[in-house]
């Protein structure tokens, strides 16, 4: 199958995980690598976090320029 867009893929290390605030609001952070910016809402950014911790994978991968 062909993806309209190419996939990226970053290793994941949950213990590198972290939660900071930026100009943009929360994000979630992997290392050095932005996950997801979840604009003023906090808590959704720490319970993604918390989630991805849990599950625990060992990639990350998105689609989209």
């Amino acid at each position: 199958m062909v993806l309209p867009h190419p996939e990226k893929t970053i290793k994941m290390d949950r213990g590198s995980l972290i939660v900071r605030r930026d100009a943009g609001g929360w994000q979630v952070w992997a290392g050095r690598e932005m996950l997801r910016n979840f604009g003023e809402d906090k808590a959704a950014a720490e319970d993604a976090a918390r989630a991805i911790r849990d599950l625990g994978p060992a990639e990350w991968a998105s689609l989209g320029p």
